[in-house]
């Protein structure tokens, strides 16, 4: 599949609503047909930052070693495959069926910015599914596929019913995977912890009241105003940093497996840090607090993060979440991400509180400038 092509794909979801449906600030909703979802799902979509997600890795090979780090990153794939498998039809698919939705499925992960499958061969006589591409998300700074690797296993796995595993290798930049389908091994899920919560849709997809004080805005209208440049292979990305399209639930596995091997902390400084250097980048041409924390309201909304206000009283800085992206999973990435972007914004502060107000469905965190 050309890139030519996979960029129409992009536009394609982005602006038919029957597909995909961004036309708030604040919330993206991915909607999908019923021919690939039973009766048709929708799920809330996240834009994350490619750099945060590459350095949070990064680190967990420094101090745990590449193996169990790369175990660790296949684990959270694995489970965010099968998590994204849950909005089709839980009842699976037989594998005859399985070459007419896989042209559907690698589409949709190309327009992530997955270019290791812009290129695909399935040999149905053996069931076993080659890809191969150049400047994948994620691995083209890591240089490994354990993430992707584990996010075509747990989807395939889920949808066939059977054990599938995939081996990989990264070299000049070139992905190159190979999916092993194994016809006579069925494949029973563990759902305990990656099961969809019906309560929680309420809060995900509510009746929107704006402020249009506030600056907001939908990732549409950055993309049509060129602030956020959508290139050929897929990728999208706001000045010089790479966006990727994810189910919110995503970062929050990542953080529960994070917190299984007691790497919590890890996880909130690497966010922080890189948040902090990401705005750095981001506000670069930016001369005052007013101008940044803005620009911060505009960049929370245009990727689903929901709707940010941010205030300062007496050298308190309370910044308001309102419409936040909510699973059944502790997520920091939110709460990390907007005190990076503070921390540069105010150059110090120190947390003084944070608590999530399901009430009013917002996020609320303090700070007190130094």
């Amino acid at each position: 599949m050309s890139s030519h092509k996979v960029r129409d794909f992009l536009f394609s979801r982005l602006f038919f609503p029957k597909v995909v449906t961004i036309d708030r600030p604040g919330i993206i909703v991915s909607r999908t047909s019923s021919k690939y979802g039973g009766k048709g799902s929708r799920k809330r979509v996240l834009y994350y930052f490619e750099d945060i997600i590459v350095d949070l890795e990064l680190a967990t090979i420094e101090v745990l070693g590449k193996k169990k780090a790369l175990d660790l990153w296949y684990e959270v794939g694995f489970d965010s495959g099968i998590r994204y498998a849950l909005f089709g039809d839980k009842k699976g698919i037989s594998l005859n069926k399985f070459p007419y939705i896989l042209d559907f499925i690698i589409k949709s992960l190309q327009s992530a910015g997955a270019s290791a499958c812009d290129n695909y061969q399935y040999d149905e006589k053996k069931s076993i599914l080659r890809t191969w591409g150049y400047d994948s998300v994620v691995s083209r700074k890591t240089g490994n596929e354990a993430l992707f690797a584990g996010i075509l296993d747990g989807i395939f796995s889920m949808l066939l019913r059977l054990k599938v595993k995939t081996k990989y290798k990264v070299e000049k930049g070139k992905s190159i995977l190979e999916t092993c389908i194994y016809t006579n091994r069925p494949f029973r899920p563990e759902l305990s912890e990656l099961e969809l919560t019906k309560e929680l849709s309420s809060l995900n997809f509510p009746r929107i009241e704006y402020n249009f004080q506030l600056k907001t805005i939908s990732t549409k209208k950055l993309i049509y105003f060129k602030a956020i440049d959508v290139s050929h292979s897929g990728k999208f990305v706001l000045k010089n940093f790479t966006l990727i399209p994810g189910e919110i639930g995503i970062f929050g596995i990542a953080a529960m497996h994070l917190r299984k091997r007691g790497l919590s902390d890890l996880c909130k400084k690497q966010i922080t840090s890189k948040a902090e250097s990401i705005a750095d980048g981001l506000f670069s041409d930016l001369n005052s607090v007013s101008k940044k924390v803005d620009y911060s309201r505009a960049i929370f909304s245009a990727t689903g993060c929901g709707l940010l206000n941010v205030t300062e009283q007496k050298g308190i800085i309370t910044a308001k979440i309102r419409y936040p992206p909510r699973t059944r999973y502790e997520c920091p990435y939110l709460r990390y991400l907007l005190t990076g972007f503070l921390q540069n914004i105010y150059n110090g502060i120190r947390s003084m509180s944070f608590n999530d107000d399901v009430l009013s469905n917002q996020l609320i965190l303090k700070f007190k400038k130094l």
